[in-house]
């Protein structure tokens, strides 16, 4: 048998003792805000799609594929490719980065599947489905992020293999750069798709479709801000030169990705008009970004449509329960009964009891 040191044996997820002050923190938030689309009724939605145009049918339809294409392989590949590439000691971390990438494939994607088969006829989501894989600039944007991923899947390959160390600063770097880029596309990409769905649902159209986007939208400010608090953990360990350097791949990076972004953005809404006001909801949310990374602002700010950027605020709604439900629902807590709430003889009579 090798020599064992106590990097390379196998230990177990104790969940009694916390690996840091934030993760099981973060994984309560998440476990409490569990959700299925099938618990939204969305059929109640035809009549305002009918509402609408053609033309606007479209757009709201492509932007949920663009949501389709960036939630799978954020859950497929990105979020596993984290979890993988941090120590092996982390397992509560891996555990809560596993449960994000659950909800990216596993609930908001089958939530967007589950708007096209109830607005959509068969032939129409076809024809989408073909629209994603022929659309240069959806592609293109989507491997901006995969391209990532796929780098940092090579680096634990090589790790894996004894070619290099997780302490080694190539390796680091390279981590680093993969969570930003899993928060710029929680934080920043998916929100090119949001526009849309909160414009309608301010107007009071869609608001099933617009209730799972806010669900939606509830989890990935959780998984922005989660990555983001890894990601600047790991900044802390780079000397001033490296981060130096960093920062400028970082204010580089995100300009880049804008730029395939406002690519699909035309293709998308420029049929119907609005594409230069989702441009600037989007830079708005690459700034919200930043300020989760720790870093300064990089465009300027500019008027953004009051009752879209209400539609961001997760706060709980009330809604009526039959009806539709609210990003404030919760499941029942159960409390253990204990022995003491049965002893009853300290508890003042009232004047109904003799």
């Amino acid at each position: 048998m090798s020599e064992k040191t106590l990097e390379n044996y196998f230990t177990g997820a104790n969940w009694n003792q916390p690996e840091d002050d934030f993760t099981q923190l973060f994984f309560m938030e998440l476990k409490s805000n569990i959700w299925h689309p099938e618990e939204i009724p969305v059929t109640t939605d035809k009549n305002s799609w009918g509402e609408i145009t053609k033309r606007q049918q479209w757009a709201y339809a492509q932007n949920l594929q663009l949501l389709t294409f960036l939630d799978t392989y954020q859950g497929d590949l990105g979020m596993p490719v984290v979890a993988r590439a941090l120590p092996e000691r982390f397992h509560q971390r891996k555990a809560m980065l596993g449960m994000m990438g659950f909800e990216e494939t596993s609930i908001h994607a089958k939530s967007y599947s589950s708007i096209f088969q109830t607005l959509l006829t068969p032939e129409q989501e076809k024809r989408l489905t073909q629209w994603g894989v022929n659309s240069e600039g959806l592609q293109e944007l989507v491997g901006e992020v995969v391209t990532q991923y796929r780098k940092m899947d090579k680096y634990i390959f090589m790790r894996d293999n004894g070619m290099i160390s997780e302490e080694d600063d190539v390796y680091k770097v390279e981590l680093w750069k993969t969570m930003v880029t899993s928060v710029f596309l929680e934080s920043f990409l998916f929100y090119s798709g949001f526009y849309y769905p909160l414009y309608f649902y301010a107007q009071g159209k869609l608001m099933q479709s617009g209730e799972i986007i806010n669900l939606i939208i509830r989890d990935e400010l959780v998984h922005g801000v989660y990555v983001s608090k890894l990601a600047k953990e790991l900044f802390k360990e780079f000397d001033a030169e490296m981060q130096s350097v960093l920062t400028k791949w970082l204010n580089k990076r995100i300009v880049d990705i804008h730029e395939v972004q406002k690519l699909v953005i035309d293709e998308i809404y420029a049929p119907v008009g609005i594409e230069d006001e989702v441009k600037a909801f989007c830079r708005y949310n690459a700034n919200k970004s930043l300020d989760h990374l720790d870093f300064p602002r990089i465009f300027p700010e500019e008027y953004i449509h009051p009752a879209v950027l209400n539609g961001l605020n997760t706060a709980t709604k009330d809604f009526d329960f039959f009806s539709m439900k609210g990003n404030g629902y919760q499941r029942i807590t159960i409390v253990s009964i204990e022995d003491e709430d049965f002893y009853f003889d300290d508890i003042p009579r009232t004047a109904l009891v003799s």
